[in-house]
């Protein structure tokens, strides 16, 4: 899952802090996986799924249909679908975003400055969808087609991560400040799944945007003990596409364009530790579930990720 890379040259993460970082990330991957294989085993397994293809056989054959050239036909249909699909994509004319580059290397901040100082982006993404650095942010590109019966996980983002040292903290009266983060996020996404019909079984075509702001320190500790302590976290999740057919029901395709301007969800801490850097790490990500004859495309062009500095305020 680990993509590209992009790392402040005028603000470099200590070791210990990608470490750190690292080790938290394998353990979220690790719980997210969990999650994943429960929710394969809410699904039909290999078993059930052959006895629904033998129902679904005894019932064409009662019906005087030959399943076999019944799913030949299907095929066919879906992918001159899909071949319309793609002549639409390659006609299409982009939106003209008026971007113009970001600032990737960010002056050193004054000591007046209470904005959180980028140092380090990580793009993270499963095939086939690809993220790459450009000089306007970051660009995901992918196409995933899927034809089985197993339910599949995919997905593309990034996480971005910033320092506030502890001499920019602002001051306040009421022991409290809030960070208000955003992106920006351009471009579209495109479900779809093939025709509903009954011999078939679930199809489905669906995706999450999943925004998260994390504000942390690294405080002292004894070897081997995480001395990452969490002032705040936040996580919104915002369904994009939800497809799902079974039997004759359902509608196939939805295309959705992203919104530009994205609040990242905010956060209101107390009590940090003194002298020590406040860190943030913003996470974008895409989730993405495939059954049965499927379709999520990043379309059209491509999906454009932008993380900005801001201020942490006091008095919140």
């Amino acid at each position: 899952m680990n993509g590209a890379t992009y790392v402040n040259p005028k603000h470099s993460m200590p070791e210990e802090v990608i470490k750190e970082l690292d080790l938290a990330q394998r353990e979220e991957l690790e719980e997210m996986h969990q999650q994943r294989d429960l929710a394969k085993y809410a699904r039909p397994d290999e078993e059930a799924r052959a006895h629904i293809a033998e129902t679904q056989r005894s019932v064409a054959r009662s019906l005087g249909i030959d399943l076999d050239d019944y799913r030949a036909k299907e095929v066919e249909d879906r992918a001159r679908q899909l071949r319309k699909l793609e002549e639409v994509a390659e006609t299409h004319v982009g939106m003209d975003r008026h971007l113009s580059p970001l600032d990737l290397e960010p002056p050193a901040p004054r000591a007046a400055d209470p904005s959180f100082w980028f140092a380090r982006a990580e793009a993270s993404e499963t095939t086939p969808f690809n993220g790459k650095f450009l000089a306007d942010g970051l660009h995901f590109t992918g196409r995933a087609t899927y034809n089985s019966g197993s339910l599949s996980f995919r997905n593309f983002g990034a996480r971005i991560r910033y320092e506030l040292q502890s001499n920019r903290i602002p001051p306040t009266t009421t022991g409290r400040w809030r960070s208000d983060p955003h992106v920006e996020i351009f471009g579209g996404l495109l479900g779809s799944v093939g025709p509903p019909d009954l011999f078939s079984g679930d199809r489905w075509s669906k995706c999450w945007m999943i925004r998260r702001q994390t504000l942390f320190q690294f405080v002292f500790a004894p070897p081997g003990v995480d001395n990452r302590r969490i002032l705040g976290q936040r996580v919104d999740a915002q369904n994009l596409i939800f497809l799902e057919t079974s039997g004759l029901g359902g509608s196939g395709t939805r295309a959705v364009t992203l919104p530009g301007f994205q609040p990242m969800p905010s956060l209101v801490i107390s009590s940090p530790s003194p002298g020590i850097s406040i860190w943030a790490e913003l996470e974008v990500r895409f989730d993405i579930q495939l059954e049965g004859n499927s379709v999520l495309w990043i379309h059209p062009n491509d999906v454009l990720l932008r993380g900005f500095q801001w201020p942490l305020v006091g008095n919140a």
